[in-house]
């Protein structure tokens, strides 16, 4: 069952039922008549506002916190101090977040929190041209000869950067067992990071920008499903049918891209 739904329905009911009985009751002549019939019009019109207003009102039950119209990358490190238990991220590079992730590690991680990072597989050429095309706005073929070089120069530098965030991971104390990286093949249109299993922020990248400052959901777990489980059941998912990455053979790997 729908239970905030429901809930909505029923209040509806309740106010319906008590703006019938509070007119019957202003038609009684007694000193509460004005007072009974100024409530019949405030009940009347809470009646009309939830039920015209009603899907608006559901808003309030799907899980979301929060909408950021810009999500700057210094905005990274309040995801961080959040992080107790468990911190999941999905991603092409992870290099806006790199930075902000390093210092949270290296001063102000609190314990030992298990890291999870799904990264795309630098080996997948169809899905980082995808990726340089969307950023570009370039998915309609054909492409003239510039439009196709500005790709392949997207698509290298990508590549450069999984590899340098590969590098990176492997060099931080205690990578593994603490920090696992699994490489994916999924035509990315989001970003995503969890922090404890509780909380969500769904980045969504726009076809023809670069991802930076993407408008940002931050999604919070319910007792009944939400739109956290959806994207949290997708990760999971994902997750099982990645390539699992041996941090251990990266260590002391040079850094290639920023």
């Amino acid at each position: 069952m729908d239970w905030p739904k429901y809930w909505i329905v029923q209040l509806i009911s309740v106010l319906g039922g008590v703006s019938g009985i509070l007119g019957l009751l202003a038609l009684w002549n007694s000193a509460w008549r004005r007072p009974l019939m100024i409530g019949v019009v405030v009940f009347c019109a809470l009646f009309f506002v939830a039920e015209h207003q009603k899907d608006r009102v559901t808003v309030l039950f799907s899980g979301v916190q929060r909408y950021y119209r810009a999500f700057g990358v210094n905005q990274n490190a309040a995801v961080f101090e959040l992080v107790r238990e468990q911190y999941r991220y999905f991603g092409i590079s992870f290099t806006s977040v790199k930075t902000v992730f390093t210092n949270w590690y290296l001063n102000d991680r609190r314990g030992s929190p298990n890291i999870q990072i799904l990264l795309t597989d630098p080996d997948a050429d169809d899905i980082l041209e995808f990726q340089a095309r969307y950023e570009t706005n370039l998915l309609t073929d054909p492409l003239s000869s510039e439009q196709r070089e500005r790709v392949r120069l997207i698509v290298e530098r990508t590549k450069a950067s999984i590899h340098s965030t590969l590098a990176s991971l492997a060099a931080l104390p205690g990578a593994p067992p603490h920090i696992e990286v699994r490489l994916h093949r999924d035509r990315a249109r989001r970003w995503t990071h969890e922090v404890d299993g509780e909380t969500l922020y769904l980045g969504l990248l726009r076809r023809g920008s670069s991802g930076m400052n993407s408008s940002v959901m931050v999604l919070n777990r319910r007792k009944y499903w939400t739109l956290f489980d959806h994207h949290h059941d997708g990760w999971e998912g994902l997750w099982q049918a990645s390539k699992p990455v041996n941090l251990t053979t990266w260590k002391g790997a040079a850094s290639a891209g920023s």
